[in-house]
């Protein structure tokens, strides 16, 4: 989960460091595939399913309501300030930072954070959850420091209760790479990012979307510490990737190629960037690939 949307009132940042942010992989999926989600109510239940059908549509407005009922259904049957409540304010402030509304996302996502850590196991994965929305919503929000140790912690309890391949390590790795680049440690980002990669490649074509996302991450690296022709191949593979597994104006593609264009100018090919200048600009109106 890429989520693009320009949002007003925050710094603009350079076309190519939208390609960060790793596509949202819903909570639900992640939460029943481990066994977290204990309902004591199949309505609740039933309002966590229909509810994690929507974000990876881009149905925001319609999953947002279905989560805050679940949440007011959860207060009501078990009572305010319970463990079961954590998996729907993680959700919840997920749903809210992936929409860019950072202001609402970080106080619920604070909450689900403190009753964790008083609530539940130390190693529990729903902390790890917490940890990395809330890291993500530092990160976005250039608290760069206070959104490390939130990474890492998040990604020790994962490793720990998960395995060190799991996908939301895979996760949790490329973010914390991410913002290894924004500090300017390139190395240590690419470290990250190699091991996320290889992780994704062995688990097969299933991952390729994961994939295309952590090569988009390794060639803003290359880019942020100069290495302008270093990015293209990692570029190029991304976008083939995303070519065979994306809608055609998906903005995640939209977006790569832009840094692609960025790329091929700053390699003195202006000819080429505005041929993809042309096909970004075919894309946006809804042209096919």
């Amino acid at each position: 989960m890429q989520h693009f949307t320009r949002i007003v009132g925050r710094p603009a940042r350079p076309l190519y460091m939208r390609v960060l942010r790793a596509p949202a992989v819903t909570f639900m999926a992640a939460l029943f595939s481990i066994g977290v989600i204990r309902a004591t109510d199949f309505t609740v239940a039933e309002l966590f399913h229909r509810a994690e059908q929507l974000p990876a549509q881009g149905r925001y407005a319609e999953a947002e309501p279905l989560y805050k009922e679940a949440l007011a259904t959860d207060d009501h049957v078990l009572g305010p300030d319970r463990p079961e409540i954590i998996p729907v304010l993680n959700a919840l402030a997920d749903l809210y930072h992936v929409q860019g509304r950072d202001r609402e996302a970080e106080p619920v996502c604070r909450r689900a954070l403190a009753l964790g850590d008083r609530m539940l196991d130390p190693q529990d994965p729903e902390i790890a959850f917490s940890l990395n929305t809330l890291a993500d919503i530092y990160r976005s929000t250039y608290r760069y420091v206070s959104a490390e140790p939130l990474y890492r912690r998040a990604l020790a309890i994962l490793e720990a209760t998960l395995g060190p391949t799991h996908p939301w390590v895979v996760r949790i790795l490329s973010n914390l790479g991410s913002l290894r680049v924004n500090t300017q440690h390139y190395d240590e980002a690419d470290k990250l990012f190699q091991r996320a990669l290889e992780i994704s490649e062995r688990a097969g074509p299933a991952s390729s979307i994961q994939v295309a996302v952590i090569l988009s991450n390794v060639a803003v690296c290359a880019i942020e510490r100069g290495r302008i022709a270093d990015a293209e191949p990692y570029l190029l593979r991304s976008i083939r990737l995303r070519e065979a597994s994306l809608a055609s104006d998906d903005p995640a593609m939209i977006s790569l190629l832009e840094t692609y264009a960025l790329v091929l100018r700053k390699t003195k090919r202006a000819s080429q960037a505005r041929q993809v200048d042309g096909r970004i600009a075919f894309l946006r109106q809804g042209g096919s690939q």
